[in-house]
């Protein structure tokens, strides 16, 4: 009897006949997160004796791939999901299998991103608000308010015209102003004068 080891699986051979061993140890490498328009490839390995075949599956769709490795040019969103890797031996048909689930992003900026950027504006938003309340407000104290005031100080202080007008036609109309005689200068003295100086 002679042992052997052949990528992992043993091999016995006894009077001619050649025992099989295998598939172990599946793994699949490759990426899980691709972008839209970049291609896909995967790969699938196993120890088997003798060598095992390979089938792909994607969401429980077999795929035309026939052997270990899987190649998409451009991947879209109807390439993502759960790629499933078959692997059979040729002597025993005994199968298993492995999966890996790959996510094809698009181009756009995910979702969180997205998010980032609405709270983002929205922040911007309400801090651009408040700024311009508070120059507002300040605007308001520092010069519309000074000038109200005042505005306030003139109007106490000065006097109401009408009550001025109406004081003088009062004055006016209890006193009447005398007309002066442009001649009075020139008169002559009355007799009464003289009649003064003789007594």
């Amino acid at each position: 009897m002679a042992r052997g080891k052949v990528t992992g699986a043993q091999t016995l051979c006894m009077r001619g006949y050649l025992l099989t061993d295998g598939p172990e140890n599946l793994r699949i490498t490759g990426p899980q997160q691709v972008t839209s328009g970049n291609p896909i490839s995967l790969d699938c390995s196993a120890d088997s004796v003798p060598a095992p075949t390979y089938q792909w599956k994607l969401n429980w769709t077999v795929l035309e791939f026939q052997n270990n490795k899987l190649n998409i040019q451009q991947a879209t969103s109807e390439n993502a999901g759960n790629y499933t890797c078959i692997v059979t031996n040729s002597g025993t048909k005994l199968s298993r299998e492995i999966s890996i689930y790959v996510t094809v992003n698009d181009n756009e900026p995910h979702s969180e991103n997205r998010a980032v950027i609405l709270a983002a504006i929205v922040c911007s938003c309400i801090l651009g608000a408040v700024l311009i309340i508070c120059a507002t407000f300040l605007i308001y104290k520092r010069y519309i308010l000074p000038m109200k005031g005042q505005l306030g100080q003139s109007g106490d202080r000065g006097e109401d015209p009408s009550r001025i007008y109406y004081n003088i036609s009062n004055i006016s109309e209890a006193h009447p102003a005398k007309e002066e005689n442009p001649y009075m200068g020139l008169e002559h003295p009355s007799h009464n004068t003289y009649s003064d100086l003789k007594r």
